[in-house]
């Protein structure tokens, strides 16, 4: 029997984490939670502080079919913290889900990404093409692309728009937390920017974020890895872009038209330099009317085109 096998066997029908689990990679010691039966999906969150709680509520349902496996990354505590900026890059977080597939024992990795998490997926897909059965970015950032011309269009848009004047002011304001408070507050203020519909959808987003970081044993978002992988990837000039053609895995990436953050151009930008490696089997799915959280605006149509790639 597998690592994995032994690791899961106690949780065959149970839809939300329940055990906790750790690894070394490096230096560094790495936590992860598993939830639900059958194969395994690695979830990789993003590296900047949020954590992986949002990450293990939203995508619940897939628990019914797989067995899901959310990492936290380096810097997110309780894994462990950086010994210097540099090793806070996105990219350099794929260096951990190759040590994790090592200590469980796989040939390969089925793995999803969602914003910053898609970065470090796709970095991982890059760099270990052969490691990677499937891969799913969801609203990935792809570091590297500028983006700012999408960014000025929807700050142009919405400004005047009064469900989104906190997160606009929040913005002008320079956006420089201190402390683990004061990035709360900000996320806080920036979550209607998040959203097509923010009068339907950021509040209980909002919500559902505070309740699983409550039940979640690794608690809120954390300024310090915000800080850290901020600096680490400003100073990354290349980011994804440039090993795009290195990627040989089916590909999905799904993306709502309405993400400010993590564009649709920026999809395609992807989409196209995975086919331009002379791989055809990347498919881009673009939701109507939705933001960054497609799982919650449109969550009927997210989670069938998940299942059916899967």
């Amino acid at each position: 029997m597998s690592l994995l096998a032994h690791l899961s066997l106690s949780l065959a029908g149970i839809p939300k984490p329940t055990q906790t689990y750790s690894f070394k990679s490096g230096n560094y010691q790495l936590f992860f939670t598993l939830a639900g039966s059958g194969p395994l999906l690695v979830i990789q969150a993003p590296g900047w502080g949020i954590g992986n709680a949002y990450l293990q509520s939203g995508l619940a349902p897939l628990a019914t079919s797989h067995t899901l496996l959310f990492l936290l990354p380096r810097g997110t505590a309780p894994s462990s913290g950086a010994d210097s900026a540099n090793e806070m890059r996105s990219v350099t977080m794929a260096f951990d889900l190759e040590s994790l597939r090592v200590w469980l024992e796989l040939p390969s990795l089925t793995l999803l990404g969602h914003s910053n998490g898609g970065t470090v997926a796709l970095a991982y897909a890059e760099m270990y093409p052969e490691r990677v059965e499937k891969l799913l970015l969801v609203d990935p950032q792809i570091l590297g692309f500028d983006d700012s011309a999408t960014w000025i269009r929807f700050f142009g848009e919405r400004m005047e728009d009064p469900r989104y004047a906190g997160a606009i002011e929040a913005m002008k304001g320079g956006m420089n937390p201190q402390t683990d408070e004061e990035l709360q507050e900000l996320l806080k203020k920036l979550i209607p920017y998040y959203f097509a519909q923010p009068e339907k959808y950021a509040e209980k987003f909002y919500q559902q974020l505070e309740a699983a970081a409550k039940e979640s044993q690794h608690g809120g978002v954390q300024v310090s890895p915000f800080k850290a992988q901020g600096d680490a990837d400003r100073a990354d000039k290349e980011g994804v872009t440039g090993l795009f053609g290195r990627v040989i895995c089916k590909t999905l990436i799904l993306v709502g038209d309405k993400d400010a953050f993590c564009s649709v151009a920026a999809a395609k930008i992807a989409q196209e330099g995975i086919k331009g490696g002379g791989h055809d089997g990347v498919e881009l799915v673009v939701l109507e009317d939705c933001g960054h959280f497609p799982w919650i605006e449109k969550g009927d149509i997210f989670f069938e085109v998940m299942k059916r790639f899967l």
